[in-house]
């Protein structure tokens, strides 16, 4: 049997954005979903698990760090805060919400591959 390709939710309201790294994503071996809201990738979650979630912070309707919040409540995944948002208090509130990494866009999407790569090792073993 050979093995799944990790699954990652994308969430960012940034359509374009979102196209270009599932793209790349999808080349570099993984199976990714997108959404463009925080409700629709957290329901989204409800139906399609995932191993590791790729999360925007400046959203319509509720915020990431706010998605990230009500996603502690109910699954363990892995969470990349990915946004335009660069501050260092904007880092440390993610992080201290639960998020196992930050990064600020732009952001290159090799960059994003290796950060993935290294949080889904650490989240196996």
């Amino acid at each position: 049997m050979e093995p799944t390709s990790p699954r990652i939710l994308l969430i960012d309201d940034d359509v374009a954005l979102a196209s270009m790294l599932r793209e790349f994503l999808e080349l570099q071996g993984f199976s990714v979903a997108t959404a463009h809201d925080a409700e629709t990738g957290l329901a989204r979650l409800d139906t399609e698990p995932a191993d590791l979630l790729v999360l925007d912070v400046m959203l319509p309707g509720i915020s990431g760090f706010e998605a990230l919040k009500r996603l502690r409540q109910r699954h363990d995944l892995p969470v990349v805060m990915l946004t335009a948002r660069g501050e260092e208090s904007e880092r440390i509130l993610g992080l201290m919400d639960g998020a196992d990494d930050y990064l600020a866009k732009p952001c290159s999407p090799i960059k994003l591959t290796v950060r993935i790569r290294a949080i889904l090792k650490r989240s196996r073993s």
